[in-house]
């Protein structure tokens, strides 16, 4: 069984719906017949990913352009669940300040605004070997804002570790020459995994606080989501 629901009544945001696994966040919610409505928040207003075109009508879809300096707290209400997959690099940022300002202070401000408003189930897709006391920049600002999720007091927090990511045809160069000597989990699987988890914790009340989910668990969730 995928989920409990058999009617479409979940609400659910997405934070970083353009990137790579956020894009299918939003498809396959938007695909989910348990879910009644999806926001998508960000800076710009952005199509959906090719493989969800037959969703771009979708009236389940609501766009908002956002400043995640200083979110509005409406968007947030009424949220059953938020899927965070905000996220770059300090190459694509440009200094390691804008990373972290991306990474850290955005994430820190859409989970401070959702457990304000009271969203009971914050999902984020961090990555393997995040730890705030990593020595480099990208996996330690990764494991703070882990940290950071978990003492806001969710009643449920999902953290996905995803290793190697594969895109497809959107792979970054170090991701393909790596991708020859180790195995990349597929963005979709990612998505897909989180949403399963989000259904499993509605399942009973025997659900840990805190979830993190490594490629094996989000491979197992995404094929028990089904089709």
């Amino acid at each position: 069984v995928a989920h409990p629901m058999t009617e479409a009544s979940v609400r659910a945001l997405v934070a970083g719906g353009t990137g790579a696994v956020g894009q299918h966040i939003v498809g396959e919610l938007l695909r989910n017949k348990a879910v009644a409505q999806v926001t998508l928040i960000g800076r710009r207003e952005a199509p959906l990913a090719p493989e969800y075109a037959d969703m771009s009508g979708s009236k389940k879809l609501t766009h908002r352009v956002v400043d995640f300096e200083n979110l509005p707290k409406d968007v947030f209400e009424g949220q059953d669940v938020v899927f965070c997959a905000l996220g770059t690099t300090r190459k694509d940022a440009g200094s390691a300040e804008a990373f972290r300002k991306i990474d850290f202070t955005y994430v820190d401000n859409i989970a401070a605004s959702a457990q304000a408003a009271g969203v009971k189930h914050f999902s984020y897709v961090s990555s393997v070997g995040a730890s705030s006391s990593s020595m480099f920049l990208y996996m330690k600002t990764k494991g703070q804002v882990e940290e950071a999720i978990q003492s806001r007091g969710f009643p449920h927090v999902t953290i996905a570790r995803p290793g190697l990511l594969d895109r497809g045809e959107a792979k970054r160069f170090v991701e393909k020459v790596a991708g020859w000597f180790t195995y990349a989990i597929p963005v979709r699987t990612v998505a897909r995994g989180l949403i399963q988890n989000y259904f499993d914790t509605l399942a009973g009340p025997n659900i840990a606080a805190v979830t993190l989910m490594t490629n094996h668990d989000l491979i197992a969730a995404s094929d028990k989501l089904g089709k």
